[in-house]
């Protein structure tokens, strides 16, 4: 999902998200400064606790969780943690965990899934489901709501498509305090390379507007749109054919996030 994959923190006293949420004291990230380049790489099994982090502040506003689990964006931050923590786990050895840095710091993740891994194998989808759900009890006894938004994601399983291969961008976030900084089309475009020089395609799952409009920049198209009920936001799938490398690189993109 983009944040998305929904790419999408929260500092106490100190500055707020970008709806007004007052942010955690703890946050790394406070008090950023402007500048640095970004860099891109794969990230290290010991930096899976500030993978899930980043990810958690990142997810706190995005759209179709905060509509399916409600709750104070404290208390979604709080089960948040562990749930990515436990994700990413998962994940490890199924696909890929990349990083966006700057000046040293980790501003931004994305979780892909490369080519031909998609659907996971028995024992790789017993290990993710496994390490999900341990990550996500927290969230289940603390929100009620976090079931609707399971199956939400259970449901966006039965659209990925099966007949390509393809990059799945399964997760990407950006600390909010890093957003428009470049982050999330640093994060694109270091996938999308990887997959015109494969000569295969990229699939992700959002559900916002601005994150249609970045992604759809590198390439993508909608492929299949749905509402959420109860009058949630709209998702959308999008696909990406393999493109010659320069066309895969807009001049002047906005970063969404």
């Amino acid at each position: 999902m983009e944040c998305g994959g929904r790419a999408k923190g929260v500092r106490r006293a100190v500055s707020t998200v970008n709806d007004g949420v007052g942010l955690d004291s703890a946050d790394p990230h406070a008090g950023a400064p402007d500048g640095g380049a970004v860099r891109v790489q794969r990230f290290e099994r010991s930096q899976i606790g500030e993978a899930a982090d980043v990810l958690a502040r990142s997810f706190v506003d995005e759209p179709s969780l905060t509509h399916a689990m409600g709750g104070t964006p404290r208390r979604r931050l709080r089960v948040l943690r562990p749930f990515f923590r436990g994700l990413i786990w998962g994940y490890w050895g199924i696909g890929e965990g990349h990083g966006a840095w700057i000046d040293g710091r980790l501003v931004g993740v994305g979780l892909r899934i490369p080519p031909g891994l998609w659907p996971p194998r028995r024992w790789d989808r017993v290990r993710g489901v496994g390490g999900m759900l341990v990550g996500a009890l927290p969230m289940l006894i603390a929100l009620p709501g976090a079931l609707r938004w399971f199956a939400l994601e259970a449901d966006q399983e039965t659209r990925h498509p099966l007949d390509q291969k393809h990059w799945y961008l399964a997760w990407v976030g950006v600390h909010p305090a890093f957003r428009r900084r470049g982050v999330a089309s640093a994060l694109a475009e270091y996938v999308v390379e990887k997959a015109d020089a494969a000569g295969v395609g990229c699939y992700v799952e959002t559900y916002g507007d601005a994150i249609e409009r970045l992604y759809r920049r590198y390439g993508f198209e909608v492929r299949e749109t749905w509402d959420m009920p109860d009058g949630g936001p709209m998702g959308r799938s999008m696909w990406r054919r393999p493109q010659p490398r320069s066309a895969g690189q807009p001049q002047g993109a906005e970063d969404a996030r």
